[in-house]
C-alpha cells in the first residue's frame, strides 16, 4: 500500500516530528507522522479482523482558542480551529485484553496533493489534545461496545465526509464543519447507545436524543456566551441557508446541515461490527 507524505500543515507544524509509541500506526503500518484521512482508512479496510473491528469507546471534539494560532487567525477567530478525537481499544498478541489508543482528525485546508483532512495516532491522549478545550464528547465505556461504531465502520465514516469536501472554503466546508458532520453523524447513527452511556455537553445529549437541531447544539458546543450564542446561531443558519440557496443547482452544493448530516448517515454503511 502507497502512503502519501503529508505536506506541512498551517498552524499544526508539531505534527511534522515523528510520534513514536503508537501500536495502531505500527499495526497499520502507517507513517509516525500525520498522514492524509483517506490512507489512514485504507491501511484500516485492509488491516486484519481485530484492528478492523476494534471498537470506538468514545469520540470527542475539541476547539483551539489561541490567538496566536494560525488556524484561529485564519478563521477570522470568529469560532477557532476545532479537530476530534476517537478513543479506540484494539487487541493484539502482545496486549490480549486491550490497550488504548487514539486518532486525532483535522481539517487543515487544501495542499496540492488533496483536500487537507488528516489524522494524527498516539497512544497518549493529552499529547494529541495539545492543550485544545474540550467541547463535546459521545462515551460508552460502561456499554457493549458491539453495539457501537468499530474502526472499521468510523474509517468509512471519514471516507464519506471527505467524499462531500471538493475543497476548503473558510466560510462553510471548514474544520467545523468538518468536526460538526462527523461528530454528529457518529452520535445519530448510535444514538441509543451513546444515549445509554455518557453524552456531555447537555446540547449534544439533546441532538443525540433528536430533541435539537445541528446548527443549536454546534453553537452551544462552541460559543459559551449566551448573547453571543444567539448571533452565531443567527449568523451561522442565516449564512447556510443562502449558500444551500445558491448552490442548490451545483454538483457540490452545500446543504442545510441537518440534511447534511442525515445524508451521510444514510450513506454510512456498516460492514463491521465492533468486537466485545
Amino acid at each position: 500500500m502507497m502512503i502519501r507524505l503529508h505536506l506541512p500543515l498551517v498552524g499544526l507544524s508539531q505534527w511534522l516530528t515523528p510520534l513514536p509509541g503508537h501500536l495502531l500506526r505500527e499495526e497499520l503500518g502507517l507513517p509516525e507522522v500525520a498522514c492524509f484521512v483517506t490512507d489512514f482508512a485504507r491501511a484500516v479496510h485492509q488491516a486484519n479482523d481485530v484492528i478492523r473491528s476494534a471498537p470506538l469507546v468514545a469520540l470527542e471534539s475539541f476547539q483551539i482558542i489561541d490567538p496566536n494560532n494560525e488556524l484561529v487567525r485564519g478563521t477570522l477567530q470568529l469560532f477557532g480551529h476545532q479537530f476530534l478525537i476517537a478513543s479506540v481499544r484494539v487487541k493484539n498478541k502482545q496486549h490480549p485484553n486491550g490497550f488504548w489508543t487514539y486518532v486525532r482528525m483535522d481539517f487543515a485546508g487544501d495542499t496540492p496533493a488533496g483536500v487537507g483532512q488528516y489524522t494524527f495516532l498516539n497512544d497518549d491522549f493529552e499529547t494529541l489534545r495539545s492543550g485544545a478545550k474540550g467541547l463535546g464528547r459521545l462515551s460508552a465505556e460502561s456499554q457493549p461496545t458491539h453495539a457501537g461504531p468499530s474502526l472499521d465502520s468510523f474509517a468509512s465514516l471519514l471516507e464519506i465526509v471527505y467524499a462531500k469536501t471538493p475543497r476548503y472554503d473558510v466560510f462553510s466546508r471548514n474544520c467545523m464543519w468538518h468536526t460538526e458532520n462527523v461528530l454528529f453523524s457518529t452520535a445519530r447513527k448510535f444514538a441509543q447507545h451513546w444515549l445509554a452511556g455518557d453524552i456531555r455537553q447537555e446540547a449534544l445529549r439533546r441532538y443525540t436524543a433528536g430533541q435539537s437541531d445541528a446548527v443549536t447544539c454546534a453553537t452551544e458546543l462552541s460559543i459559551p456566551n449566551p448573547v453571543l450564542r444567539w448571533w452565531g446561531a443567527t449568523s451561522v443558519g442565516l449564512m447556510r441557508g443562502t449558500q444551500a440557496f445558491f448552490t442548490s443547482q451545483a454538483p457540490d452544493r452545500i446543504k442545510n446541515h441537518d440534511d447534511e448530516v442525515r445524508g451521510i448517515v444514510e450513506a454510512w454503511n456498516l460492514t463491521v461490527q465492533a468486537s466485545s
